[in-house]
């Protein structure tokens, strides 16, 4: 599941702070822990990604292709996101 920077920043109490939250991803230390290939444009692109964009669209494309299915991205009650967490720290 993605979200948009904007939908993570409600989610996360920040309303109006989804270039914040390209700020968290950008500088996420732990990307395959907190999975910030998942956070895209409000319109569906793909925005940016340390690693590039290229490798964004790979990871997204791998996990919609497996068999497996995750838990949806984050999922926990408002203002208890990660990205608080890393925010706060």
């Amino acid at each position: 599941e993605t979200w948009s920077y904007g939908k993570l920043a409600l989610e996360s109490g920040f309303k109006g702070a989804a270039r914040a939250v390209g700020s968290v991803c950008r500088n996420n230390p732990l990307a395959l822990i907190i999975p910030c290939h998942r956070v895209v444009k409000s319109n569906g692109d793909m925005g940016n990604y340390n690693g590039g964009v290229h490798i964004k669209a790979f990871l997204l494309a791998l996990e919609k292709k497996a068999s497996w299915k995750k838990k949806p991205f984050l999922k926990r009650k408002r203002g208890d996101y990660l990205f608080c967490l890393i925010v706060k720290i």
